[in-house]
């Protein structure tokens, strides 16, 4: 009888050690991201500003939701991989729509990291709104000085900058590949309303869709003093 009762307790506790492995369990993060680390959790919620240091790989797995709980940032110094898929995306966003968040920004990360992947992800609610210039801009992406991003199969929407790229803005030879996207109801107050693309930055833009966006001048995207690839775009509204 002892037996079958240690038996039935430790079938119980492998069922539920596979349930919370199944669904995962909610965890809080902040400061700096160290050492190499996967974010595997039902939900991750950002409690202040975020980094990831230089060399350092975060991996986040398909379905994760990353909510950030105020107006914090995503610095990322070495890389990022977020790879959902088509029916479990990946979700960055804010607890509160109207505070936002501050965005994920690449500026001055250093070269001899590798590419950052980021594919079926929705980045919504980024704020650029406090700050130096560059803090002013891109609202969901900001690249700065660095162009191994890939943004492929994501839905950027309702990110708001105050002055540059309401989605993305690429400064100062920032050339990322974004292929694929939706880009819609995103807004800078200056220029780009989805995109603001400036100063030798040569990016490659393939098949992305950009829809009701909105900008004093260069509603949809705004080039100044760069080149870079668009190609089979739907740029309307």
């Amino acid at each position: 009888m002892k037996n079958h009762y240690v038996l039935k307790v430790s079938l119980l506790l492998s069922f539920l050690f596979a349930i919370n492995n199944l669904f995962g369990a909610n965890i809080n993060v902040s400061g700096t991201i160290a050492s190499n680390t996967t974010w595997s959790a039902d939900t991750v919620k950002v409690t202040a500003d975020l980094t990831i240091a230089n060399s350092v790989i975060l991996t986040i797995n398909p379905g994760v939701y990353v909510q950030f709980q105020g107006h914090y940032k995503l610095d990322v110094k070495g890389r990022i991989i977020a790879l959902g898929t088509a029916s479990n995306k990946i979700t960055f966003t804010a607890l509160s729509p109207t505070v936002g968040w501050s965005g994920i920004r690449f500026e001055n990360t250093p070269i001899l990291n590798d590419t950052s992947k980021f594919e079926y992800c929705v980045i919504s609610y980024g704020k650029a709104n406090s700050g130096l210039s560059n803090d002013k801009s891109g609202g969901a992406v900001f690249l700065y000085n660095f162009s191994k991003v890939v943004i492929e199969n994501c839905i950027l929407s309702n990110n708001y900058a105050a002055y540059y790229g309401g989605a993305i803005a690429c400064r100062y030879n920032a050339s990322p590949r974004i292929i694929n996207n939706l880009m819609v109801n995103n807004t800078a107050s200056s220029v780009g309303g989805a995109m603001m693309i400036y100063s030798s930055s040569n990016p490659i833009l393939i098949n992305n869709t950009i829809a009701y966006n909105t900008s004093s001048t260069g509603g949809g995207i705004y080039f100044g003093n760069s080149n870079g690839l668009v190609k089979n775009c739907i740029i309307y509204g």
